[in-house]
């Protein structure tokens, strides 16, 4: 079991939840994540080998794990106090720059009938600002994009770096969501986590799950 421990989660006693590393074997339900900005909502557990493609589960099922795939992409897990729903979120460069966060926030209220205010929000290992280096290209994307998001973006002379923890979070903020929680880990840099950045291998991830029971 994985130390990476959330002390917002932790406090709420019908949730379970881990962020997992290389160590962490976990039985959750996950989607066929393909970087892009769909929100899945699950009212039943889907069928067996049934397989949909997205990038965040938003569920109020007990006892039914959801879990996201990461190897340097931010796992985001989601609830409020009274843990009336759970969700788990994959968010790389490409589900950063399509705000897919803002798309699950806005599904919940929806759906849930759950503010943004009351929502609490738990951004998991992955990689930090000290090693998430762009080209040219990708930086001025995003800058374009985030255009009041200037804190999020670090450049030298030689190189263009994007803090996506940073990004998510203000992101978050403008959504509304007051509780948020950013656990500091870096993927590249601890050796306990799989790093695509690192390691160029595109089958090695850590599972990061939540459920409520």
């Amino acid at each position: 079991m994985s130390n990476y421990k959330s002390e917002k989660l932790s406090r709420i006693k019908k949730i379970n939840y881990f962020f997992g590393d290389k160590k962490t074997k976990a039985d959750a339900y996950t989607l066929n994540q393909v970087h892009g900005d769909n929100v899945v909502i699950l009212d039943k557990p889907p069928e067996t080998n049934m397989q949909i493609s997205g990038d965040s589960i938003i569920t109020n099922i007990e006892n039914f794990s959801i879990g996201v795939k990461t190897a340097d992409c931010l796992p985001i897990l989601l609830t409020n106090e009274s843990s009336s729903f759970v969700g788990a979120v994959h968010a790389g460069w490409r589900g950063t720059f399509y705000k897919i966060i803002c798309k699950t926030i806005d599904k919940i209220e929806v759906n849930f009938k759950v503010k943004p205010k009351d929502i609490i929000a738990v951004i998991g290992p992955s990689i930090a600002d000290c090693c998430f280096e762009v080209s040219g290209d990708l930086y001025k994307k995003f800058v374009k994009n985030f255009p009041d998001f200037n804190s999020c973006f670090l450049e030298t002379e030689s190189q263009k770096r994007i803090d996506l923890k940073k990004i998510n979070t203000l992101l978050l903020e403008k959504m509304g969501v007051r509780e948020i929680e950013v656990l500091s880990e870096c993927t590249k840099c601890n050796l306990n986590f799989y790093s695509y950045r690192r390691d160029k291998s595109k089958s090695q991830n850590q599972i990061s799950k939540i459920n409520r029971n």
